[in-house]
Formats: structure tokens, sequence, C-alpha cells
């Protein structure tokens, strides 16, 4: 992951870019290093529980038959939406504070949904139903910026007015910013289930992430544990450094 070391040794200690070159992978500091590859990480999970958020609310609205409660429910959460239901097809055309606006598409099927969403930060996944408040869902494609992700994930949700949203699986960040050909690659392996809400956050959860660096051919690997207190340690070759949530 020497793209990573170059960038912090640019940035910490203000060496001109061919220095940083030079010295490549060699002199650096574990835990800086580790704290670059975990908030990038961290955009990435925001994004992908963002996404789950809104289907999880998306889906108990649709679940709401008291006519009252529903509509409450959608101002509460989708009042810059408008929402139109043909047969199996749900449209969601979102309205943003710019003047623009996108589309989410939800094709409802027997067991399951495909759901898509148009513009910049435009995503593709499809979920299945494995139980109550159980799903297995595969993140097709969501963009983040200059990186494209994909992902599968085992999702369980405590629905309400605010869900609560747990999974494991795998998410894989693919950045071709420095190289088409040769890109830097992110696989975070989440081992012990992520819990996220809109109020708290993320609030427990362990991952292991690998950085893989075409360019260089090098891999670099960390432990992250998220702490009930709103913490985050974070383990790199022989160094555990904890900070606080953002």
């Amino acid at each position: 992951m020497r793209r990573y070391i170059i960038t912090l040794l640019c940035a910490v200690a203000g060496l001109l870019i061919t220095s940083c070159e030079y010295y490549g992978g060699e002199y650096y500091a574990p835990e800086r290093m580790g704290k670059e590859i975990w908030d990038t990480t961290y955009k990435d999970l925001t994004r992908v529980n963002e996404i789950l958020d809104y289907v999880a609310r998306y889906n108990h609205l649709c679940s709401i038959e008291d006519e009252t409660e529903r509509e409450a429910y959608r101002i509460a959460n989708f009042s810059n939406a408008t929402i139109n239901v043909e047969q199996n097809i749900h449209s969601i055309v979102h309205t943003t504070s710019y003047g623009t606006s996108y589309i989410v598409k939800i094709v409802e099927g027997e067991n399951s949904w495909h759901i898509s969403r148009s513009g910049g930060n435009g995503y593709d996944l499809t979920i299945t139903r494995e139980s109550d408040g159980n799903y297995a869902v595969y993140l097709n494609h969501f963009y983040r910026n200059e990186l494209i992700g994909q992902g599968e994930f085992e999702v369980e949700v405590e629905y309400g007015d605010n869900p609560i949203i747990s999974y494991t699986g795998t998410l894989t960040m693919t950045d071709y910013s420095a190289s088409r050909d040769l890109p830097l690659t992110i696989t975070t392996e989440i081992t012990d289930a992520l819990v996220y809400d809109s109020d708290s956050g993320i609030s427990d959860g362990e991952m292991n992430i690998s950085v893989y660096d075409a360019i260089y051919d090098t891999t670099d690997n960390i432990t992250v544990h998220i702490l009930k207190d709103k913490k985050v340690i974070i383990d790199i070759l022989d160094t555990s450094t904890g900070y606080p949530l953002p």
C-alpha cells in the first residue's frame, strides 16, 4: 500500500514528492497508516449504512397499516420525495436542495427487492428476505467519489421509528484515481456484526481490512475493533492504537 505511505509522508513531514517516492515504504509510522486506512474505510461504511438505513425505513413505511401513522412516518422520513407505486414497482423521486432530483426504483419480487438509485451517488442492490428481520444483501455496485464499491452482507434489522441495523460480510472498494489498470483495492471483512443506527452511528463491530496496491504489488492489513463506548482500536503490525469514533 505504498501510495498511502507516500501520501502520509508528504502530509506529515512536508517532504518533496521525489523524496517520498525515494523512501517508498521503508520509513513510516504504522499507526498513522492504520488510521489512514480506517478513515477511508469509515467513509465507505458510512455510505453503506446510509443505503441500508434508507431501505429499512422504506420497508417499514410499507408495513405500517394505519393510514395516519403511515403518513406521519412518510413526512418524517420522505418529505422531499414523491412516491409512486404501480403493481410491483416503487418509484421514489427525491428533490434536493440544489433543485436537482434523483430516483430510487424498487422492483418487488416474491421474496426479494431489486433497488437502484440514479445520479452521482447511485447504487444497485438486491435484497432477499431469509426470515423476519433477516436478509441477504448483495450490493452490486455503489459510488463514493472516485471509489466504486461492491458488498455481500448478512443483515439483521430491528424495525421502528429509528431502525437498528447489524451486519457481517465483505465490502470491496476499488480506487481507480491513480491508475485505471492498476487500482488500489480495499477489502473489509466484517467478522463481528457492525451495529448502526442513525442516532448513535456505529456502536459495535470488528473487521479485518486489507489494502492491495497493484502499482507496487503490496498488501497491508489492519484489524479494527469498534467499542460500545464510541472508541475504535486499530491493530497494525505490532501496534495497537485507540481513537474516538467520529
